[in-house]
């Protein structure tokens, strides 16, 4: 009986030291896991979708650039850039815009909207503008594309304005 006693201790000591084996095993593979998660997490961070001089908002990236153009000029140094002419989807990225257009002293800005047939699409994908924030009487006259002014007191509205009239500029 005394052997079976002896042999059991040593069973229970071998499991025992497997058992610890095995934890600390665990804890160098969890200790691993970590490192490898925040090594991923740095590359992340250091991988940035934008440009220098460009700004991310949901995974756009948009330039705000103050040089005075008409539409047709500000639409071709979009297209120079690899860009577009601002479109806007929601009130979320509209906020955004106003924000950032009024922190780069940007009062006005082209979006890349164009009259046809009475109804104004975005010129990137020829959707029907969806969320517009037209001010009274608005869009009104002969103009055929669209200019976003801010208006640092209240929210911005859109407004329509002659191609003629020289603009600042915004690219996506």
């Amino acid at each position: 009986m005394e052997k079976v006693k002896e042999q059991i201790d040593t069973l229970r000591k071998e499991i025992i030291e497997k058992d610890n084996a095995f934890r600390k095993e665990k804890d160098q593979m969890k200790e691993t896991a970590t490192r490898h998660e925040n090594t991923l997490s740095e590359i992340k961070k250091a991988e940035k979708l934008c440009s220098q001089g460009w700004e991310e908002y949901k995974e756009h990236c948009y330039q705000f650039n103050t040089k005075q153009s008409n539409w047709d000029e500000a639409e071709i140094e979009c297209m120079k850039q690899e860009g577009y002419l601002l479109k806007i989807d929601d009130a979320n990225e509209f906020r955004w815009i106003v924000a950032r257009a009024i922190a780069h002293s940007v009062d006005d800005i082209w979006i890349g909207l164009r009259q046809n047939k009475n109804e104004w699409k975005w010129v990137v994908d020829d959707q029907t503008a969806l969320f517009q924030k037209w001010n009274t009487n608005e869009p009104s006259g002969d103009a055929d594309s669209a200019p976003l002014y801010v208006n640092k007191d209240e929210e911005a509205d859109f407004l329509i304005e002659s191609l003629n009239e020289k603009k600042k500029k915004i690219y996506q």
